[in-house]
Parts: structure tokens; sequence; C-alpha cells
């Protein structure tokens, strides 16, 4: 089938991105990077972590999504908080919250810490790639504003 072939075959697909390497990430930056000198050629700056993210959305795209970035879309019904909880619950490299409580911020403990009292939860990654989504697909931006330092706090305090 034509369309197997040609999503096997893109760069981006997931299950390329599933099997990222801080070699090949390079490379397919390497010509959008700023000319080099002889002498030294651009590094990609934390590679090894850009990697890793790269890996979690390819794996998440294929483990809960079949693949398919659309799908995920689709599944939020129209809904920009229905699609940032999608993307929280996919892809732990989005999930930004800082535990009050000194214990160490890790991945694995997620379905506790969605629930902890001492867990503030930010969602701006998420929120950030929700308004990225729906500015590519022309639509309105969602009711949440992207920035930390927008005016909706001050909006809150009055």
């Amino acid at each position: 089938h034509p369309n197997i072939i040609a999503a096997s075959s893109y760069e981006l697909s997931p299950s390329k991105l599933a099997a990222m390497t801080p070699n090949k990430l390079q490379s397919l930056l390497q010509p959008h990077f700023p000319p080099s000198t002889s002498s030294q050629s651009y590094e990609l700056p934390n590679i090894q972590r850009r990697c890793e993210l790269l890996k979690e959305l390819g794996d998440g795209l294929m483990r809960n999504h079949d693949g398919s970035a659309l799908s995920m879309i689709s599944k939020a019904n129209r809904s920009a908080d229905a699609l940032v909880r999608i993307i929280l619950d996919s892809f732990p490299g989005f999930r930004d919250y800082v535990d009050t409580s000194d214990i160490p911020n890790t991945t694995s403990g997620w379905e506790t810490a969605k629930s902890s009292p001492t867990v503030i939860h930010f969602y701006k990654r998420a929120q950030i790639a929700v308004a990225d989504i729906w500015a590519a697909l022309g639509r309105c931006q969602p009711e949440f504003t992207p920035f930390a330092d927008s005016e909706s706090p001050y909006k809150q305090l009055h």
C-alpha cells in the first residue's frame, strides 16, 4: 500500500521518531544549523534529551494512537482541554510539574502525582503544543494562554 510505504519512509514518522539517535537527529538538522567552519561544526545542545523526547513521542503515537497524530487529535473532539489531557496521558515529557514535598520529580509516579496535594501542575508544555496544533490547523486559539508571563494571573487576582 503506497501510504504505508510513504509513512515508513518519512523521516519524522512515529516509527522513525521511536528509533531516533543523536547522530540521526544531528544529520537531519545539520542543513538548518548556522554555517560551520572547517575546524568546528555546530552541535545541537541537549541532543540526548531531545532524542529521548522524540522517541517518547514516536512510541506514544504508536502505542496510544495507531501511529497517527491525526488520530490523537480526533480523539479530543475539537476540545483543547481534552487534547491537553490526551497529550499529558500519552507523553511524559509534557508533564511539567513540581512536587513541593521535595520528593524527586519522576515520570514513573504519574498516577500518584496527578492527585497529590503537594504537586503543582503547570501543563504549559502541553498547552503550547495544543496552541501550535490549533494554529497549524487554522483554528482559533484555545482559551488558555501559551505563556507563563501572560495577563491571566493578573486577571485572576481581580
